[in-house]
Protein backbone atom coordinates (compact mmCIF):
# COMPACT_ATOMS: atom_id res chain seq x y z
CA UNK A 1 0.00 0.00 0.00
CA UNK A 2 1.69 3.51 -1.05
CA UNK A 3 2.82 5.87 1.95
CA UNK A 4 0.28 9.01 2.59
CA UNK A 5 1.73 12.47 2.47
CA UNK A 6 1.69 12.61 6.00
CA UNK A 7 1.88 9.12 7.68
CA UNK A 8 3.37 9.47 10.91
CA UNK A 9 2.83 12.59 11.87
CA UNK A 10 0.52 13.30 14.53
CA UNK A 11 -1.70 16.59 15.10
CA UNK A 12 -3.47 17.50 18.48
CA UNK A 13 -6.15 19.20 17.47
CA UNK A 14 -7.71 21.64 19.65
CA UNK A 15 -9.76 23.56 17.10
CA UNK A 16 -13.23 24.34 17.17
CA UNK A 17 -16.36 25.89 14.78
CA UNK A 18 -15.03 25.83 10.99
CA UNK A 19 -11.90 27.37 10.37
CA UNK A 20 -9.19 25.70 12.77
CA UNK A 21 -11.25 22.30 11.60
CA UNK A 22 -11.12 22.72 8.00
CA UNK A 23 -7.02 22.91 8.38
CA UNK A 24 -6.87 20.00 10.30
CA UNK A 25 -9.18 18.25 8.15
CA UNK A 26 -6.85 18.79 5.38
CA UNK A 27 -4.10 17.87 7.09
CA UNK A 28 -5.68 14.27 8.00
CA UNK A 29 -7.09 13.91 4.46
CA UNK A 30 -3.41 13.65 3.88
CA UNK A 31 -3.19 10.90 6.42
CA UNK A 32 -2.24 12.42 9.29
CA UNK A 33 -3.56 11.29 13.08
CA UNK A 34 -5.20 14.26 13.91
CA UNK A 35 -6.45 13.79 17.43
CA UNK A 36 -9.74 16.26 17.68
CA UNK A 37 -9.97 17.10 21.80
CA UNK A 38 -13.69 17.47 22.81
CA UNK A 39 -15.47 19.57 25.04
CA UNK A 40 -18.03 16.85 26.36
CA UNK A 41 -22.25 18.02 27.60
CA UNK A 42 -25.02 18.47 25.70
CA UNK A 43 -24.24 22.15 25.30
CA UNK A 44 -21.48 21.97 22.42
CA UNK A 45 -24.33 19.90 20.49
CA UNK A 46 -26.89 22.68 20.96
CA UNK A 47 -24.28 25.35 19.62
CA UNK A 48 -22.28 23.49 16.72
CA UNK A 49 -24.99 20.31 15.88
CA UNK A 50 -24.47 16.75 16.16
CA UNK A 51 -21.10 15.13 16.00
CA UNK A 52 -21.14 12.81 13.18
CA UNK A 53 -23.17 14.43 11.02
CA UNK A 54 -23.96 17.38 8.36
CA UNK A 55 -21.63 20.27 8.70
CA UNK A 56 -19.74 18.49 12.03
CA UNK A 57 -19.80 14.99 10.32
CA UNK A 58 -17.91 16.83 7.33
CA UNK A 59 -15.53 18.84 9.46
CA UNK A 60 -14.18 16.02 11.62
CA UNK A 61 -13.56 12.70 9.03
CA UNK A 62 -10.93 10.87 9.25
CA UNK A 63 -9.48 12.36 12.73
CA UNK A 64 -9.53 10.21 16.19
CA UNK A 65 -11.20 11.48 19.35
CA UNK A 66 -10.36 12.03 22.77
CA UNK A 67 -12.92 14.13 25.10
CA UNK A 68 -11.18 16.39 28.07
CA UNK A 69 -12.08 18.59 30.88
CA UNK A 70 -9.51 21.05 29.96
CA UNK A 71 -10.79 23.10 33.32
CA UNK A 72 -9.63 19.89 35.70
CA UNK A 73 -5.85 20.11 36.16
CA UNK A 74 -5.89 16.29 35.56
CA UNK A 75 -7.39 17.04 31.92
CA UNK A 76 -4.68 19.49 31.56
CA UNK A 77 -1.98 16.94 32.72
CA UNK A 78 -3.62 14.42 30.17
CA UNK A 79 -3.11 17.10 27.16
CA UNK A 80 0.04 18.39 28.03
CA UNK A 81 1.07 13.98 27.74
CA UNK A 82 -0.79 13.82 24.55
CA UNK A 83 1.25 16.78 23.17
CA UNK A 84 4.83 15.40 24.56
CA UNK A 85 4.35 12.73 21.92
CA UNK A 86 3.07 14.99 19.09
CA UNK A 87 4.03 16.64 16.19
CA UNK A 88 1.76 20.06 15.98
CA UNK A 89 -0.39 21.46 18.29
CA UNK A 90 -3.17 23.42 16.39
CA UNK A 91 -5.68 25.65 18.16
CA UNK A 92 -8.21 28.75 16.48
CA UNK A 93 -8.46 30.30 20.21
CA UNK A 94 -8.06 33.87 21.11
CA UNK A 95 -4.97 34.19 22.17
CA UNK A 96 -5.06 33.68 25.75
CA UNK A 97 -6.85 30.62 26.07
CA UNK A 98 -3.72 28.45 25.55
CA UNK A 99 -1.77 30.26 28.00
CA UNK A 100 -4.63 29.86 30.24
CA UNK A 101 -4.12 25.93 30.38
CA UNK A 102 -0.20 26.19 29.74
CA UNK A 103 -0.35 24.65 26.42
CA UNK A 104 1.23 27.74 24.54
CA UNK A 105 4.30 27.41 22.67
CA UNK A 106 6.92 28.17 25.63
CA UNK A 107 5.08 26.29 28.00
CA UNK A 108 5.43 23.12 25.67
CA UNK A 109 8.70 23.71 23.86
CA UNK A 110 10.25 22.47 27.54
CA UNK A 111 8.47 19.05 27.24
CA UNK A 112 9.38 18.87 23.80
CA UNK A 113 11.86 21.03 22.13
CA UNK A 114 10.92 20.28 18.72
CA UNK A 115 7.03 20.99 18.73
CA UNK A 116 5.22 22.84 16.33
CA UNK A 117 2.06 25.07 17.83
CA UNK A 118 -0.04 26.87 15.12
CA UNK A 119 -2.73 29.09 16.58
CA UNK A 120 -4.98 30.27 14.06
CA UNK A 121 -6.49 33.26 16.55
CA UNK A 122 -8.77 35.62 14.69
CA UNK A 123 -6.20 38.84 14.82
CA UNK A 124 -2.91 37.44 16.16
CA UNK A 125 -0.90 36.96 19.45
CA UNK A 126 0.21 40.78 19.05
CA UNK A 127 -1.28 44.27 19.24
CA UNK A 128 -3.96 45.77 20.92
CA UNK A 129 -6.51 43.50 19.38
CA UNK A 130 -5.11 40.38 20.33
CA UNK A 131 -7.44 39.07 22.83
CA UNK A 132 -10.51 39.87 20.48
CA UNK A 133 -13.04 37.02 19.82
CA UNK A 134 -13.76 36.78 16.05
CA UNK A 135 -16.26 34.64 14.05
CA UNK A 136 -15.87 34.68 10.64
CA UNK A 137 -18.56 37.36 9.12
CA UNK A 138 -16.90 39.93 11.92
CA UNK A 139 -13.35 39.32 9.73
CA UNK A 140 -15.17 39.82 6.39
CA UNK A 141 -16.78 43.02 7.29
CA UNK A 142 -13.13 44.28 9.23
CA UNK A 143 -11.50 43.34 5.76
CA UNK A 144 -13.66 44.94 3.66
CA UNK A 145 -15.53 41.61 1.88
CA UNK A 146 -18.66 42.75 3.18
CA UNK A 147 -18.59 46.03 1.25
CA UNK A 148 -17.42 44.30 -1.77
CA UNK A 149 -20.07 42.28 -1.78
CA UNK A 150 -22.94 44.83 -1.54
CA UNK A 151 -25.19 45.09 -4.53
CA UNK A 152 -24.76 48.68 -6.08
CA UNK A 153 -28.31 49.40 -4.95
CA UNK A 154 -28.30 47.91 -1.80
CA UNK A 155 -26.22 48.26 1.78
CA UNK A 156 -23.47 45.69 2.24
CA UNK A 157 -24.81 42.04 2.50
CA UNK A 158 -21.94 40.12 2.56
CA UNK A 159 -20.81 36.59 2.05
CA UNK A 160 -23.88 34.03 2.44
CA UNK A 161 -21.64 31.70 4.16
CA UNK A 162 -18.48 32.47 6.27
CA UNK A 163 -15.19 32.86 2.92
CA UNK A 164 -13.04 34.00 5.88
CA UNK A 165 -13.37 30.24 7.48
CA UNK A 166 -12.31 28.70 4.08
CA UNK A 167 -9.68 31.47 3.68
CA UNK A 168 -8.26 30.86 7.22
CA UNK A 169 -8.65 27.40 7.37
CA UNK A 170 -6.81 26.58 4.01
CA UNK A 171 -3.77 29.31 5.18
CA UNK A 172 -3.73 27.13 8.69
CA UNK A 173 -2.99 23.60 7.03
CA UNK A 174 -0.43 25.44 4.44
CA UNK A 175 1.24 26.84 7.42
CA UNK A 176 1.39 23.38 9.20
CA UNK A 177 3.14 21.57 6.00
CA UNK A 178 5.56 25.19 5.89
CA UNK A 179 6.63 24.58 9.35
CA UNK A 180 6.94 20.17 9.26
CA UNK A 181 9.46 21.14 6.08
CA UNK A 182 11.21 23.60 8.11
CA UNK A 183 11.67 20.74 11.17
CA UNK A 184 12.97 18.40 8.47
CA UNK A 185 15.62 20.26 7.16
CA UNK A 186 16.57 22.17 10.28
CA UNK A 187 15.26 19.72 13.31
CA UNK A 188 14.02 22.83 15.05
CA UNK A 189 10.02 23.56 15.79
CA UNK A 190 8.29 26.63 15.93
CA UNK A 191 5.50 28.95 16.52
CA UNK A 192 3.15 29.83 13.90
CA UNK A 193 1.49 32.67 14.97
CA UNK A 194 -1.56 33.10 12.02
CA UNK A 195 -4.04 36.16 12.25
CA UNK A 196 -6.96 35.06 10.27
CA UNK A 197 -8.07 38.51 9.44
CA UNK A 198 -4.00 38.97 7.23
CA UNK A 199 -5.28 35.84 5.83
CA UNK A 200 -8.10 37.46 4.95
CA UNK A 201 -6.72 40.65 3.69
CA UNK A 202 -4.29 38.69 1.43
CA UNK A 203 -6.84 37.82 -1.15
CA UNK A 204 -7.88 41.43 -1.58
CA UNK A 205 -5.34 42.23 -3.16
CA UNK A 206 -6.24 43.72 -6.61
CA UNK A 207 -8.74 45.78 -5.02
CA UNK A 208 -5.97 47.01 -2.05
CA UNK A 209 -3.61 47.90 -4.74
CA UNK A 210 -5.92 49.95 -7.23
CA UNK A 211 -6.78 51.90 -3.74
CA UNK A 212 -3.18 52.47 -2.82
CA UNK A 213 -1.47 52.91 -6.65
CA UNK A 214 -4.28 54.79 -8.42
CA UNK A 215 -6.39 56.19 -5.69
CA UNK A 216 -10.00 54.64 -6.77
CA UNK A 217 -12.42 53.95 -4.80
CA UNK A 218 -13.93 50.75 -5.09
CA UNK A 219 -16.88 50.05 -6.16
CA UNK A 220 -19.44 46.77 -4.88
CA UNK A 221 -19.01 44.11 -8.07
CA UNK A 222 -22.19 42.60 -7.79
CA UNK A 223 -22.75 39.27 -8.96
CA UNK A 224 -19.24 39.49 -10.84
CA UNK A 225 -16.37 37.35 -10.10
CA UNK A 226 -14.03 39.33 -7.13
CA UNK A 227 -11.31 36.71 -8.25
CA UNK A 228 -10.77 37.59 -11.72
CA UNK A 229 -8.83 40.54 -11.57
CA UNK A 230 -6.34 38.60 -9.77
CA UNK A 231 -6.02 36.07 -12.71
CA UNK A 232 -6.63 38.67 -15.82
CA UNK A 233 -3.19 41.01 -16.46
CA UNK A 234 -5.47 43.28 -18.49
CA UNK A 235 -7.54 44.37 -15.76
CA UNK A 236 -4.48 45.75 -13.99
CA UNK A 237 -2.97 47.89 -17.18
CA UNK A 238 -3.38 50.95 -16.64
CA UNK A 239 -2.10 50.86 -12.64
CA UNK A 240 0.84 52.72 -11.55
CA UNK A 241 2.29 49.98 -9.66
CA UNK A 242 2.00 47.40 -12.60
CA UNK A 243 3.44 49.75 -14.91
CA UNK A 244 7.61 49.67 -13.85
CA UNK A 245 7.24 45.82 -14.92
Amino acid sequence: MARTALEGVRILDFTWVVAGPVATRILADQGAEVIKIERGGADVAKVMGPRRVGLQGELHRNKRSCAINMSDPRGVELARRLAAISDIVMDNFSARVMRMWGMDYTSLVRIKPDIICVSMSGLGHTGPRANYVSYGPTLQALAGFTRMMADSRAAPAGYGYSYADMAGGYSGALAALIALWHRRRTGQGQFVDLSQFEALVSLIGPALLDITANGRTQEPPGWRSQEAPAATPACCRSCIACSAF
